[in-house]
């Protein structure tokens, strides 16, 4: 993607301890490290401090994607290619992770973006797809902005998990998978603009039991 000039997070993939070393300390010994290949998170791990960064080079045996850490939003796009290859954008989701873990707290739809930024993070999602040569049938992109800019994740020939289909469910009545449905029949779709939100949360109290939960029309 780097090679196309598609925004990615820099990173290196090795598991030479002092090109980890001098890798992270550019971005004052923050980092985010995972496996070449993987999903939902299994041994993605977010690094601070020279620390961290050394216990974790300690016992490293196989090569890892070291990647800067990013401190900003998660952005999540559904789309879908059409028979002539145009693409269209289903919908825009945003989550938001624990600070110490890579692990899912939220997830909300349609994300609090600009239409000047709902716009660019369908247009980069567009770009990175094409890159690898992805043209057809549902995709999806994994972006974080930072900075006033999106930087792509990944993208994949599929769409995203069920959270965000039940949560566009809740306000649509519908789902993103019927809306490909319908464009591979040659039907026209029409995407509404939403004023309510939808989102779940994962709630972990302190004392590990919920005894009260109260939730007001805000």
């Amino acid at each position: 993607l780097k090679e196309k000039k598609i925004n990615t997070p820099n990173f290196i993939y090795t598991k030479n301890k002092f090109k980890i070393l001098n890798f992270s300390k550019k971005y004052n010994f923050k980092c985010f490290t995972k496996p070449k290949t993987g999903f939902g998170g299994i041994d993605a791990k977010k690094l601070s401090g020279l620390n961290e960064i050394n216990l974790f080079v300690k016992d490293l045996k196989k090569p890892q994607l070291i990647e800067r850490y990013l401190n900003g939003r998660m952005i999540d796009v559904n789309g879908v290619f059409d028979y002539q290859g145009k693409f269209i954008c289903l919908g825009i989701f945003e989550r938001k992770f624990d600070p110490k873990y890579p692990s899912e707290i939220s997830v909300q739809y349609p994300a609090k973006l600009s239409k000047k930024d709902e716009r660019y993070a369908c247009k980069i999602t567009e770009k990175a797809l094409k890159a690898i040569n992805i043209n057809f049938g549902p995709v999806k992109s994994d972006l974080i902005f930072y900075e006033k800019k999106f930087y792509v994740l990944e993208v994949s020939n599929r769409l995203h998990g069920p959270k965000s289909f039940e949560l566009y469910n809740m306000l649509e009545c519908n789902n993103h998978l019927l809306n490909v449905i319908e464009i591979y029949k040659n039907k026209s779709i029409k995407l509404k603009e939403f004023k309510s939100i939808a989102a779940c949360y994962s709630i972990k109290p302190k004392n590990k039991k919920l005894k009260k939960l109260i939730i007001n029309k805000n």
